[in-house]
């Protein structure tokens, strides 16, 4: 584990040439002054950027086709381990970019899987959320909205929907692992852990 790199790995290398090849050059690269230490920051547009990896941020097992993290870990020695593991690295992070968000920062976090197979959309939407990063404060006078979250994970899109005041009345994830986690941080009212296939009858045929 020490030997793995935690600051300029290759999708992160990857992702950067790509915004330079984009035009874009002004950032800064493993902030380490900002919660979470972002792998990319645009001081002037207060974006934070990060390039998780698939297997150390709890995306790997989706990538492979398992049902969640601990079907995907089942099998490997030291199951517990690493499942407790990622799981604090996925908390971890749902805490920095809500610091983030509460000190003013925009947050994007791409997937490393995400950065290899499709590197110029994902500079594709860094370049559209610096100009529209000022577009938040008339967003935020529209009156209060309400919304459902399915596939909500640990609930980073409901934290980002609140800053512009948006109520969530409604959030699903059936793995057991992101209800804990987002049941944590904003409790069970209005949560179904079932399968969205549960959730949503069958036609007849």
């Amino acid at each position: 584990m020490g030997r793995v790199s935690s600051r300029d790995t290759e999708p992160e290398k990857i992702y950067r040439k790509a915004l330079r090849r984009a035009g874009l050059r002004s950032f800064r690269a493993c902030d380490t002054s900002l919660p979470g230490k972002p792998d990319v920051v645009l001081p002037s547009k207060r974006l934070a950027i990060f390039v998780d990896g698939d297997f150390w941020h709890g995306h790997q097992y989706k990538v492979r086709g398992f049902d969640s993290l601990q079907s995907q870990l089942a099998d490997v020695n030291n199951a517990d381990y690493w499942t407790e593991k990622i799981s604090r690295n996925v908390s971890r992070d749902f805490k920095n970019t809500a610091q983030l968000l509460d000190s003013g920062w925009r947050v994007l976090r791409f997937w490393e899987s995400d950065i290899r197979k499709l590197p110029d959309k994902c500079v594709e939407i860094t370049l559209e959320s610096i100009e529209k990063g000022t577009e938040r404060a008339a967003f935020s006078a529209l009156p209060h909205r309400t919304a459902v979250e399915l596939f909500a994970g640990i609930g980073l899109v409901r934290l980002a929907l609140q800053r512009s005041d948006w109520r969530t009345i409604f959030a699903n994830d059936n793995d057991p692992q992101k209800f804990a986690m987002y049941s944590a941080n904003f409790g069970i009212e209005g949560f179904d852990p079932r399968s969205i296939h549960e959730m949503v009858p069958r036609r007849p045929h």
